[in-house]
């Protein structure tokens, strides 16, 4: 893969993205995959601003539904509250912080030893702040990361499985609210979602799944991408876990450029929550990346240093002079177009059937655990939604429910949160559309099932298959939610004349 030279954000072209991302915003109904478009695009939501009204309408979070989402407890023990707070006072620190790295809890560490501890965040720099301005902000951070992980009081069988703080996750956070300046309760429930859907997996009691999964899949993967940088990480006994500390932090953690990781942020928010996984295979297969890792002396430590530091070279733009050093730029662009190309080339669904064959599928343990992936699994629903309400359009609904006299009398909440939209042709290959890593039916697909043809056809809210009647009603329902999948919900079928129908209607 091989990074191109993009051209510059100019402050017209700016402007001009701005206003097609607010004039997508500001339709009662946002176009969902218009704004994923557009965040996978040349310089994405462009600012904090936009991001502040873009990102939750990506993962589908109503900012009016806050107040109504109290009663909140922190679940976690002693240990965990304190490196919250560790955390977040290192990250607010200025630059150069002689604060000694902090131990991680056991299960927690990064890569056996990894440095991430002493790596100063994107958002860490504040060159001349004030003992007081630190303190607020340590506060602010913390609290911030603390109502994200804190659980509805209720009875333990309701109670979800339980979030748990990882070092890492503080970087996230960081960005976040960095972005939704002067929205924390906002920046706490985006936090809270991706927790439950993209870090899922990291946030379990300890990293062992998520170690499992880069086992299964990092190597399969970089083999179908780049056979001699496989082979020399291999000859070099790379672990997998190389790449973890990018993953759990969204590369927050790595990437020294503030808006470049921002601007990362804008991909991971609208693409399969695996695209951190793609994206690191792409920054290690990049063609300035791979002749630095092909140069370095076979072996593990120093191969080891060497993928490390290559987040550092990720910047917005290039640069137009390095002061004569020859030090080398990734742009968030070309990383961002390679990390599609390659979801393109392999989707999250094969990646399970590539471990199984990969070395004679010797990783027995690991694919015994496959099945309690979060990662692996298909991705919300909200992640393949084609359309969400606007904040505009909530809020005025809100203040509508909030001054009826019925409100009681109401049994149906007045909004449709998924909605399904059969792609168009034209649209199929889009970068919107690879990056949510699955596969979305179409007007016209024909599939086969037990030799008899199956057709696709649009409804006005959803899909319809038809095909000629079974005498296997159980086989017909089992290919039917496989094909459906996710996306689908209320599958009702039919007979009529001989055929079969059937229905996944969202209304």
């Amino acid at each position: 893969m091989s990074a191109e030279q993009a051209p510059p954000l100019n402050g017209s072209f700016k402007e001009e993205k701005i206003k097609k991302i607010n004039q997508i915003l500001e339709k009662p109904s946002v176009d969902l995959w218009r704004l994923r478009e557009l965040a996978l695009t040349e310089g994405g939501f462009i600012n904090s601003d936009v991001r502040s009204r873009a990102w939750h309408k990506l993962i589908s979070l109503d900012p009016y539904g806050l107040n109504e989402d109290t009663g909140r407890v922190f679940r976690g023990n002693r240990d965990e509250l304190d490196m919250i707070r560790k955390d977040a006072a290192y990250l607010t620190s200025p630059r150069g912080s002689t604060k000694k790295k902090k131990k991680t809890p056991k299960g927690k560490d990064l890569d056996g030893g990894s440095d991430c501890g002493s790596s100063c965040s994107t958002m860490s720099t504040v060159p001349c702040a004030s003992s007081e301005w630190m303190e607020q902000a340590d506060n602010l951070l913390a609290s911030t990361i603390i109502v994200a992980l804190s659980q509805k009081r209720t009875t333990k069988e309701k109670q979800g499985p339980k979030v748990h703080y990882f070092h890492g996750f503080h970087n996230v956070a960081s960005v976040i609210l960095h972005n939704y300046n002067g929205k924390p309760a906002l920046a706490s429930a985006v936090l809270r979602r991706i927790s439950k859907s993209h870090f899922r997996d990291a946030s379990q009691r300890d990293f062992s799944l998520l170690t499992s999964l880069l086992k299964l899949v990092f190597y399969p993967l970089l083999q179908a991408v780049d056979e001699e940088i496989h082979e020399y990480l291999r000859e070099s006994d790379i672990d997998p876990t190389v790449v973890l500390p990018w993953i759990i932090s969204w590369f927050s953690i790595s990437v020294t450029e503030e808006e470049a990781v921002s601007r990362l942020f804008d991909m991971f928010f609208a693409s399969h929550p695996l695209m951190p996984l793609y994206t690191a295979i792409a920054m290690i297969v990049q063609s300035q990346s791979r002749l630095v890792i092909l140069r370095s002396d076979c072996g593990a430590g120093n191969v080891k240093t060497v993928i490390r530091g290559l987040p550092s070279s990720v910047c917005l733009e290039r640069k137009k002079s390095n002061n004569g050093k020859n030090k080398i730029e990734i742009t968030c662009q070309s990383l961002i177009d390679d990390s599609l190309a390659l979801m393109g080339k392999i989707p999250p669904k094969l990646l399970l059937r590539k471990a199984k064959t990969y070395d004679q599928g010797m990783a027995v343990s690991d694919l015994r655990r496959a099945s309690h992936m979060s990662l692996l699994k298909a991705p919300p629903s909200w992640a393949v939604a084609a359309t969400t309400p606007s904040d505009q359009t909530l809020g005025e609904r809100k203040r509508s429910i909030t001054s009826s006299s019925q409100i009681r009398s109401m049994t149906k909440p007045p909004i449709k949160v998924v909605e399904y939209e059969s792609p168009n042709k034209e649209s199929i290959n889009s970068k919107a559309r690879i990056a949510s890593g699955v596969s979305l039916l179409m007007e016209g697909d024909k599939f086969l099932m037990q030799d008899k043809e199956v057709l696709v056809h649009t409804t006005p809210h959803g899909l319809s298959l038809s095909f000629e009647r079974t005498r296997s009603p159980r086989v017909v329902r089992n290919f039917v939610s496989t094909l459906f999948g996710r996306i689908m919900q209320n599958i009702k079928t039919t007979t009529r004349r001989k055929r079969f129908y059937a229905t996944a209607d969202l209304r």
